[in-house]
């Protein structure tokens, strides 16, 4: 038994053309002829972009993710970096209660090794995470 789909329809595409890409009209509308992908040609885009990074992608960044369990009754929690950074990071810091409870943390020390983050009361119940994020 099939999910009612016509014989002309394979998934969300017609059978003719299962890629889903733009077929059988004028597209010239949106692309000129001379660059049919649409992708920026033939323009200094170094403003945008300097010459040592034209994809404009990240790069040289130190970016470290941190996922912590909180143990109960803690009211800040000190925290060590993967690697140390070369400078003093720009850090971000959330939290994440699975009964609902709110918490804040507030960044009262931040190093090239290390950081200290304070709550907005007592830990009292478990599952809650804190996240941090640091980069520069």
């Amino acid at each position: 038994m099939g999910l009612g789909i016509s014989n002309s329809v394979y998934g969300f595409y017609p059978r003719n053309n299962p890629s889903g890409f733009i077929t059988g009209i004028d597209t010239s509308n949106f692309y000129t002829k001379d660059n049919p992908s649409g992708f920026i040609t033939g323009v200094d885009t170094s403003s945008l972009y300097p010459s040592s990074n034209p994809s404009g992608f990240v790069t040289n960044t130190n970016l470290q993710e941190l996922q912590i369990s909180l143990s109960t009754g803690i009211e800040n929690y000190t925290g060590t970096f993967a690697t140390p950074f070369s400078s003093v990071p720009t850090v971000v810091a959330t939290m994440l209660a699975t009964q609902g409870f709110n918490y804040m943390a507030a960044l009262t020390s931040v190093t090239t090794t290390d950081f200290v983050a304070d709550f907005s009361d007592v830990i009292e119940e478990t599952g809650v995470t804190l996240n941090i994020i640091a980069y520069n």
